[in-house]
């Protein structure tokens, strides 16, 4: 019915809704000799917490017995609300990242391995309710569920073979804006990018403010990064806009060595005493600035695009 609560530094999120059961008269029957209720037989094993006071997370809807249906199979519907562990997050892409927001299902029962129960999706009658969009920042984009083979690497101490065991995963897949994410992470980007760029077009007599700039850009572009990242977990790899920063941070220091070598060569012309000389050399520095833009804004879209497209 609703996700919400998504929390990438975890990662998790929260979420409630309903879920059925439908059985066989065996099941039924190994329930009843054990007096186990389906409800707490199948288990999300990606659970982190359960409302305060619950103390399961699924809470039978009317009696809690199942219903024995005309076609003789066992029906029970329940509720659901807690929070869940996101197992399999991707954020290379980030700020344009899509995420699966997942709950999964196994029977929490040593003895219903694969073998003696299986899960099986109810395709047609499945689906997301109207308040699924709710978040904020975050698009639903559809919804997958199916049954899994979940594979454990030990036999629980039962002197056997490894156990598999029926799981059932059912996924709501979400994305971020483009456009939001543009305009809240990479335009602020492109606005002080735009500084490096614009750099050389300051007079060499200005030799103070041309070797301010790029330390100042640079300290923008730690901050920038870093508010970035904030609601990121800690990452074993670069994402897509560390990527970029990384190379805003060259293009950053190539802007410092040009502004260096840029000084040097401008005091260096102003010591010729001859006007004609002094001018030729003032004519040459002025073309390494013209032409220093055009390599910026070159160098810059060739890397960006290579950032988002060799992943």
């Amino acid at each position: 019915m609703n996700n919400y609560g998504l929390d990438l530094k975890v990662p998790s999120f929260q979420s409630t809704g309903y879920i059925w059961f439908k059985w066989n008269q065996g099941e039924q029957d190994y329930f009843q000799q054990r007096d186990l209720k389906v409800w707490k037989v199948i288990a999300p094993i990606n659970l982190l917490s359960i409302p305060n006071g619950a103390g399961t997370v699924f809470q039978p809807i009317g009696e809690d017995k199942p219903v024995l249906m005309a076609d003789g199979t066992y029906y029970q519907l329940v509720a659901y609300k807690g929070e869940f562990y996101i197992d399999r997050g991707d954020f290379s892409r980030h700020p344009f990242p899509e995420v699966s927001l997942p709950m999964i299902l196994e029977a929490d029962d040593i003895n219903l391995d694969i073998r003696a129960f299986r899960m099986q999706p109810d395709l047609q009658g499945s689906g997301v309710g109207e308040f699924i969009s709710t978040n904020s920042s975050w698009l639903a984009t559809g919804w997958t569920m199916a049954e899994y083979r979940h594979h454990y690497a030990t036999d629980f101490g039962f002197d056997s073979s490894a156990s598999d065991y029926s799981q059932l995963i059912f996924d709501v897949n979400y994305r971020t804006s483009a456009w939001t994410s543009f305009w809240r992470l990479l335009a602020p980007l492109l606005i002080v990018m735009a500084m490096v760029v614009a750099s050389t077009k300051l007079e060499s007599s200005l030799w103070e403010v041309r070797l301010t700039l790029p330390v100042t850009v640079l300290l923008t572009l730690v901050f920038l990064q870093q508010s970035s990242n904030a609601k990121l977990p800690d990452l074993p790899y670069l994402t897509f806009i560390d990527e970029v920063f990384v190379v805003a941070y060259l293009l950053t220091l190539g802007s410092f060595g040009l502004m260096l070598w840029g000084c040097r060569r401008y005091f260096k012309a102003m010591q010729i005493e001859s006007e004609a000389e002094r001018k030729e050399a003032l004519r040459r520095l002025d073309l390494s600035d013209d032409a220093w833009p055009s390599a910026v804004i070159l160098v810059g879209m060739v890397a960006v695009a290579a950032c988002w497209f060799i992943r």
